[in-house]
């Protein structure tokens, strides 16, 4: 009786995405950034002189005309204080201006000027434009798709600590999405990605030594992993520990703890659990 969920999902950037394993939210690696306070829109233009004002200065001007409701918004305004505070080298307002012409907020979308911007922000190492550049060329939305592109972008993120980027690095591998399958670095970015709790990693990981794919079947290790997405919430993991503790696979048999696992899932709105739950009560 034992169902696995391995409906694999890469995980969206750009506007600061999740996603994952077996089913994963689609994330956004990109919402725009804030300043450290907000701004108001300033009553009097004339008082604003370039000279004068810092790059964050400019940038909080950027996000204040980007932020500001109703007709108060101005996005020809936030996006000339972005560009004054980019030439400046605040990376936050070219992150923006990646953000504002790849999504299309307030001007037509912008493939060319998107991607400018971003690599402005990734040359200054910026994680999150990394991100959203190897999600532009794997999703392939308004350019070619190119997964070498992706991948390198995805393995520079990676390298600087974005768990969303390490996430699709390994599915790009485990799926041999543009590349030849190796589930030795597949295994390496899930877990990179689970040790800073991303759980569909977790889940993956536990899928993966479940079924043996690409390693040897472990159950132990399969449970050890449920046991770490479960807790992190993942429903898919619930389940599936639901599943192992019943038929006694990498622990003892444990009806009373299988059931318990089930209610979780349930719980956490994995529907397919309470049918489960009922055939075996």
């Amino acid at each position: 009786m034992k169902r696995r969920m391995c409906a694999w999902t890469l995980i969206l950037a750009m506007l600061l995405p999740v996603c994952g394993a077996a089913e994963a939210l689609p994330p956004s690696s990109a919402m725009k950034l804030l300043g450290g306070e907000m701004t108001d829109v300033p009553a009097d233009e004339t008082e604003l002189a370039e000279e004068q004002l810092s790059a964050e200065e400019m940038f909080d001007l950027g996000v204040a005309y980007d932020f500001a409701e109703g007709e108060d918004r101005d996005m020809e305004q936030a996006i000339m204080w972005y560009e004054r505070a980019a030439a400046c080298g605040d990376v936050r307002a070219m992150f923006n201006l990646g953000v504002t012409y790849d999504q299309g907020d307030g001007v037509p979308v912008d493939a060319e000027q998107a991607i400018y911007w971003y690599e402005q922000a990734a040359a200054l190492e910026y994680d999150k434009a990394m991100m959203n550049l190897a999600l532009i060329y794997d999703q392939a939305e308004y350019v070619d798709r190119d997964m070498e592109q992706a991948i390198y972008w995805y393995e520079q993120a990676a390298m600087l600590g974005n768990v969303d980027a390490m996430f699709n690095l390994a599915l790009t591998y485990d799926l041999a999405d543009g590349v030849e399958r190796d589930m030795e670095q597949a295994i390496h970015w899930y877990e990179q990605a689970a040790a800073l709790g991303n759980a569909d990693a977790m889940f993956n990981l536990g899928v993966t030594y479940d079924i043996g794919d690409g390693v040897e079947m472990d159950d132990a290790q399969a449970v050890a992993w449920y046991e770490q997405a479960a807790e992190a919430g993942s429903d898919k993991a619930m389940f599936n520990l639901g599943i192992m503790y019943y038929n006694g696979e990498g622990v003892e048999a444990d009806e009373d703890m299988a059931v318990a696992w089930l209610e979780r899932a349930v719980e956490a709105g994995y529907e397919d659990a309470q049918e489960v739950l009922d055939s075996i009560r």
